[in-house]
This record gives structure tokens, C-alpha cells and sequence, in this order.
């Protein structure tokens, strides 16, 4: 709440292991839960929550983002796949390579969907219906976000540092973060900041991007 309050909600599995969590257009979030399999659906007006098996078992879904298509896209990262749940219920899952371990998604502003597949080295692009394409991207790729000039922001975990990435997967930056142990998440700030959490450093990072061409 804006004045600090907090309220738990309870979800249909106890060990549930929740992780990505998306605002969707009908009042609803929904939450990816790694340990239960599923994808929940939260009301949080009444505090309902229904879960939603993924169709692959042991499947490790992993993060999440709201699809143009108004679909729940998110990742399956032992199952080496993307899936797609729309707000009904429904899954589609597209396979990669196995042992991808596809990381973090994000819905790009190409209108397509924008992830990373940690051990195979690749920043991934699927549209929403099921084209996939993949760029190589070296030092372990695991957190992306869209920042505010439009292009991809990729942390590089193995490397400690962070690529931004234009839409057609070429890198058009680099920046080194220094003294980092596993960076891992990273999102927009004010103006073109980028933001990255240092996992296992205690700290966070900004990086203030350059200009392209620079």
C-alpha cells in the first residue's frame, strides 16, 4: 500500500517457490510458482487464488511478462522452453535446445517476446505466434529489461557485466561492473539508468548508458 501497509496473500501451494509476477488487464496478477509447477492466478481484491498446472512436468517456470497478445509469457527453464498461458488458462509451450535454461523474459517493443537461455549462451526472440529467432550473447546471460531508448539491457552473470542489445540482437554497448559475484535482475530507473542487483555482493549497481555510436 502507498502508506506502507502490508498484506500477505496466501497461495494454493505452501512451497510454492513464487518468482516472475504480472499485472494483467483484468484485475488479476499472476504469479509463476517453481515448485508447485504452476502459474497462479491472484485476485487482490478477495485474495482468491487459483492455480494453473504447466503441461510439462517438473518444468521450473521461471519469470513472467504480459504478451501484446494479452497472454502470460514466461519460461521453463529445466524444460528448456517458453510457454504461454492465456488469462482462461489455456498453455502453448515452444521448445529450445535442450539444456537452454532460459532465464528472464520481457515483452520487447517490436512486439515480440525478448529472453535469455543462460547455459546456451543465446538472447532469444519468439513472436506471439511461435516464431523463434536467437543471437549468441557470450557471459552468461540471465536479467534483461527494455530500457527507455529502446533497446535491450542484458546482465551478463559468468561476465559481471551488462550488454544492451538493439532488435536486431546486435550488442551496441558494454559496460563492466565491477567487484560483482552473480549479477542477476536489472530494470529501467530514472532518465535512461539502468539498475542491476549484485546477488551475492550486497550492492547495487547503475549504469548510465552511452549514446549509440559513441
Amino acid at each position: 500500500m502507498p502508506n506502507g501497509a502490508i498484506t500477505e496473500f496466501s497461495l494454493p501451494t505452501v512451497t510454492a517457490l513464487p518468482q516472475g509476477i504480472v499485472l494483467a488487464p483484468d484485475g488479476n496478477l499472476y504469479v509463476s510458482e517453481q515448485a508447485a509447477n504452476a502459474i497462479a492466478r491472484l485476485n487482490p481484491a478477495t485474495g482468491q487464488a487459483t492455480d494453473f498446472p504447466v503441461p510439462t512436468p517438473k518444468s521450473n517456470s521461471q519469470s513472467g511478462t504480459l504478451g501484446p497478445d494479452g497472454a502470460i509469457w514466461f519460461v521453463e527453464r529445466s524444460a528448456a522452453k517458453v510457454g504461454r498461458m492465456t488469462l482462461e488458462g489455456s498453455f502453448t509451450e515452444y521448445p529450445l535446445a535442450p539444456g537452454a535454461f532460459p532465464n528472464r523474459i520481457v515483452a520487447g517493443p517490436d512486439g515480440a517476446l525478448w529472453f535469455t537461455e543462460l547455459r546456451a549462451g543465446k538472447l532469444g526472440r519468439i513472436t506471439t505466434d511461435g516464431a523463434l529467432t536467437e543471437f549468441p550473447i557470450s557471459g552468461g546471460p540471465v536479467g534483461i529489461t527494455v530500457g527507455k531508448d529502446g533497446q535491450l539491457y542484458v546482465v551478463l552473470s559468468n561476465a559481471g557485466a551488462v550488454d544492451r542489445v538493439n532488435l536486431e540482437g546486435q550488442v551496441t554497448g558494454h559496460w563492466e561492473l565491477p567487484g560483482a559475484v552473480l549479477p542477476l535482475l536489472i530494470t529501467t530507473g530514472f532518465g535512461l539508468d539502468i539498475w542491476v542487483t549484485n546477488t551475492f555482493g550486497g550492492t547495487l549497481y547503475r549504469v548510465t548508458p552511452y549514446a549509440v555510436g559513441r
